[in-house]
C-alpha cells in the first residue's frame, strides 16, 4: 500500500488534484465512492454553498476521472450542486439551505449512476424538518456526460420515477448513508434518525432497500425496512435500543443480496459499554431482498454462530461509522 496522490485545496505535483473551488466549510471528502475499476469517482461537500456562494451549506458532489486504474491523469469531470451548470456539471436548483447534499455517496460498477443522500432534506415545499431525501442520477457514459437527476426518494416527492416516503418524520435523517448494488438497480438507504415503527425508540435507527425495475432508476419501490418493530414482508424487526443509530452506514455488495450496516451508537451485548458500536451483517436469499436474514453481529461481547467479539472496543469508539463490503461480500472494511 502506498499514497499515490491527494485531492484537496492546492495539493499540486505528481499524481495529486488542486481542487480551487474549494472554501472554508465545504467538507470536501465527507463521503466518497469508487467505481469497480477505480477510475471514477464521487466526492462529497455537503458545506458547499452553491456556485457564488448564494447558499449555505446546500452541498455538491464533485466528480472526477482518472486515465488509468492507478489514478494518473486525474481530473474534476463535473460538479453537481445549486448553480452549477454549463460542461459536465448539474444545477440541482431544489437544493436548500443547509440540506448537506453529498453527506453520502455510491456509484454503480460502471459508474454511470450515481445515488447521493441529503440527510437534511425538508421534503418537497419544506414540509417536514430533516426528513432526509435521496437523488438518483445518470449519465450517458462513463465520463460523466450527459448527466441529468433521473428521481427523488423523499416526503412528498411524486410524479415521474420519484418515490414518496410519506411516513418520513421530523428528524429521520433519511440518506444518512446510501449504497447502490452493481447494476444499480438495487438501493440501501440508511435512516439513522428513525425511531421505529410507531416512534417506540428515539433514533434506533433504521435501513430502506428499494428496487428499480430498470437501470434507469423506474419503477423505483420500497421492497423492505429493517428496523425496530418492522415485521410482516420482507420487514426485519430488530431488536434495536434508544440511540443506536443503526444505518449510520450500509453497504451492499455486487449482487445486493448482502448487505453490512453500522451501528455506532449500539452499546454492545447486554449494553455495557456506552456507544462502542456494531455493525449487523444481513444475507437475502434472491437479489429483491427476500428471505431476509441476520446473519452475524460485529461488536462488543457479541458471541457465537457468526458473531465477531472485539472486546477491546471502548466507551465512545462507534465502530460502524462508516463500512464497505467488496463485490463479493466476503471481505469487510469497519
Amino acid at each position: 500500500g502506498s499514497l499515490m496522490g491527494t485531492i484537496g485545496k492546492g495539493y499540486t505535483g505528481g499524481k495529486n488534484i488542486d481542487v480551487t473551488l474549494l472554501e472554508n466549510s465545504d467538507a470536501f471528502g465527507y463521503s466518497v465512492s469508487l467505481n469497480a475499476t477505480g477510475n471514477r469517482m464521487a466526492v462529497g461537500a455537503p458545506g458547499d454553498s452553491g456556485l457564488g456562494n448564494v447558499l449555505t451549506g446546500a452541498g455538491a458532489v464533485y466528480l472526477f476521472g482518472f486515465s488509468d486504474d492507478s489514478f494518473g491523469g486525474g481530473s474534476v469531470l463535473g460538479i453537481i450542486g445549486k448553480g452549477y451548470a454549463d460542461g459536465k456539471n448539474i444545477d440541482v436548483p431544489t437544493l436548500g439551505w443547509a440540506d448537506r447534499f453529498g453527506s453520502a455517496v455510491s456509484l454503480n460498477a460502471v459508474g454511470d449512476r450515481l445515488a447521493v443522500g441529503v440527510y437534511l432534506d425538508d421534503g418537497f415545499n419544506n414540509v417536514v424538518q430533516g426528513a432526509g431525501a435521496v437523488y438518483l442520477f445518470g449519465f450517458t457514459d462513463v465520463f460523466f456526460s450527459g448527466g441529468a437527476l433521473l428521481a427523488t426518494i423523499g416526503r412528498g416527492y411524486v410524479g415521474g420515477k420519484n418515490v414518496d416516503m410519506s411516513f418520513l418524520e421530523t428528524d429521520d435523517y433519511f440518506g444518512t448513508s446510501v449504497s447502490l448494488n452493481a447494476v444499480g438497480n438495487r438501493l440501501a438507504v440508511g435512516t439513522r434518525g428513525d425511531d421505529g415503527l410507531g416512534n417506540v425508540v428515539s433514533s434506533a435507527g433504521a435501513v430502506h432497500l428499494f428496487e428499480f425495475t430498470d437501470e434507469l432508476f423506474g419503477g423505483g419501490t420500497l421492497l423492505a425496512t429493517i428496523g425496530k418493530g418492522y415485521a410482516g414482508g420482507r420487514n426485519f424487526d430488530l431488536a434495536l435500543d434508544e440511540f443506536d443509530l443503526f444505518g449510520h452506514a450500509v453497504s451492499l455488495n455486487a449482487a445486493g443480496n448482502k448487505l453490512a450496516v453500522g451501528s455506532p451508537g449500539d452499546w454492545g451485548y447486554g449494553n455495557v459499554t456506552e456507544s462502542c458500536g456494531a455493525v449487523f451483517l444481513f444475507g437475502f436469499t434472491d437479489a429483491s431482498f427476500g428471505g431476509n436474514s441476520l446473519l452475524g453481529i460485529i461488536g462488543k461481547g457479541y458471541t457465537g454462530a457468526q458473531m465477531i467479539n472485539l472486546p477491546t472496543l471502548d466507551i465512545y469508539d462507534n465502530l460502524g461509522v462508516s463500512v464497505s463490503l467488496n463485490a463479493a461480500g466476503d471481505r469487510l472494511a469497519v
